[in-house]
């Protein structure tokens, strides 16, 4: 027994009768004797193949990842150099924040924990902070704070569904060509714990002409749980390699299935959040596209499912003064450093996700400013009352004094709406993705 494909185990033991105060056979004592023995050793042979296998799986990882660390730190070395190489030629240079990366993430000093806008990084979501938050498909012990999945979790999966679309119930897994189909339990996608995960897996032959599987998630809101909810994420698996083509929600247990208000579809999806007004939702359902197979001992190999799948309702931070100080309300400062040896001249461009032009001037719910100092008290430009950058033929003037500059995003809760681009629903928070500067630079 040396390898994973050998780890299987029968025991021969069985269980002997011995006739009460009578004679024992010694026959009988061998037998269970012999087969104690050969178990013993096959459970042995089990454990330290296992014990292989993990050390061998554990130094593969670890070359994968000491490789992927060395290219990783290549690449940044790489584009350390062109970003110092454009800045010596004045070539504009330009850089993005993504909330993803905490490193440059602080808030202002005079700003309280209650009022620091919540940074999610497994979202990529700077938003408004939370007063509290409640999940539909799993209960958080109040005594140990133990998670507990819900028992009555109804869920289905599917590759044959009907999208609507004029084409009828169609197999979009392809069945009648698979070579075999292991299911994964999806329940693990809804037990709150990040280290379990539904995984579906699909096989066909290396040859097979599928370039795609599609499947269909529908999970119920247990009965005996408030179904109102404003707020579902996903975080699929394999990640960044599943589209999430649909979702929807339904309030009741009937087929009146109505697409998530702002929902886009999201090709290789990441961790994803959506935010919608409060509203009953049932039923929730989700199309999940895989188009990345993998060759898996000569067979082609699609693997689709989810890490974990959340439908809350949370009560989300709604204090905001437009006349206050900049402390008093929610906000996140983004430190940016300029390429070592420069200083920062001029800003051409600035661009958020999404985009806060997006919303009507005077109504919008992102804010944005950068100065010099972490303080903002050499504020040089300002989303609310400035012209963008790029509008600006000489651009806005840094100064060429210093090589950090501090983005602070200010962000207030959408009471009312922002106009008809607007990326915001009323009565949801408002939500910032990343941003993205361009300047020039000159050498210290």
């Amino acid at each position: 027994m040396n390898t994973l494909t050998d780890l299987f185990f029968n025991p021969q033991i069985e269980r002997k009768r011995f006739p009460h105060q009578g004679f024992l056979k010694s026959l009988t004592l061998d037998q269970l004797s012999e087969q104690a023995s050969y178990d013993l050793v096959e459970l042995a042979n089990l454990f330290n193949a296992s014990v292989n296998h993990g050390a061998a799986v554990d130094s593969a990882n670890w070359r994968d990842v000491l490789f992927l660390s060395r290219r990783l730190s290549m690449l940044e070395g790489e584009l350390a150099q062109q970003k110092h190489l454009r800045a010596s030629n004045g070539v504009r240079v330009g850089s993005w924040h993504t909330f993803r990366n905490s490193a440059p993430v602080s808030f202002l000093e005079a700003s309280p924990l209650s009022r620091r806008a919540m940074v999610d990084t497994l979202f990529s979501e700077a938003t408004v902070p939370l007063n509290a938050i409640q999940s539909k498909f799993y209960s958080t012990s109040p005594r140990t704070g133990r998670i507990i999945p819900e028992d009555d979790l109804s869920i289905s999966i599917t590759g044959t569904f009907d999208k609507q679309g004029g084409d009828g119930l169609t197999d979009y897994e392809h069945s009648s060509e698979q070579v075999s189909l292991e299911e994964g339990d999806p329940e693990l996608a809804f037990n709150g714990t990040n280290l379990d995960r539904w995984v579906r897996r699909v096989e066909f032959e290396l040859d097979s002409d599928v370039d795609s599987i599609e499947t269909q998630l529908t999970v119920q809101v247990p009965a005996s749980l408030n179904i109102e909810s404003n707020v579902l994420s996903l975080r699929p698996h394999p990640n960044g390699s599943v589209d999430v083509t649909a979702v929807f929600t339904s309030a009741d247990l009937s087929e009146s299935f109505v697409q998530l208000p702002g929902f886009s579809e999201v090709e290789n999806a990441q961790g994803t959040r959506w935010h919608f007004p409060a509203a009953q939702a049932r039923q929730v359902r989700i199309w999940f596209r895989q188009r990345d197979w993998i060759e898996e001992n000569g067979k082609k190999v699609f693997y689709i499912g989810a890490e974990e799948i959340g439908l809350f309702l949370a009560d989300w931070d709604k204090t905001y003064d437009e006349d206050g100080e900049l402390a008093d309300n929610h906000a996140v400062l983004v430190r940016l450093d300029a390429p070592s040896g420069f200083r920062f001249a001029t800003l051409h461009n600035f661009r958020s996700d999404p985009m806060f032009t997006l919303e009507d001037s005077g109504s919008r719910h992102t804010h944005f400013r950068v100065a010099t100092d972490s303080a903002m008290l050499n504020e040089l430009w300002n989303s609310d009352t400035d012209t963008l950058p790029q509008q600006l033929a000489a651009g806005v003037d840094l100064g060429g004094t210093t090589g950090t500059l501090y983005v602070l995003t200010t962000l207030n809760w959408v009471k009312t709406s922002g106009g008809l681009s607007s990326p915001y629903q009323v009565n949801t928070p408002p939500f910032v993705l990343g941003f993205g500067v361009e300047t020039t630079l000159i050498p210290e």
